[in-house]
């Protein structure tokens, strides 16, 4: 499931957007690394999720968005990667 919602123009480099946001969700069962187990309450994954802008207005020719403050870019270094900590129990 997945849902966006857009402050701004969709592929129009004409005018200045204010922002998007992003909604996600992926059941567990369908993640195979996990054993397609939920997470216990306490437990801690590491996190990072960036995409890169190729608009053409771009100045550097491209823009980088992430939710981590990367000290570099460079994405497979997790230690600037935020941590998630799960809470509750499973349903």
């Amino acid at each position: 499931m997945a849902a966006v919602h857009l402050d701004g123009t969709l592929n129009d480099s004409s005018d200045t957007d204010s922002g998007w946001s992003l909604e996600l969700a992926i059941p567990w069962k369908d993640l195979d690394l996990l054993n397609r187990k939920s997470p216990r309450s306490g437990e801690q994954y590491l996190f990072h999720m960036a995409r890169y802008d190729y608009a053409p207005h771009h100045s550097e020719g491209m823009e980088l968005s992430s939710c981590a403050p990367l000290k570099k870019v460079k994405f497979h270094d997790d230690s600037d990667w935020l941590t998630l900590v799960f809470t509750g129990s499973p349903e």
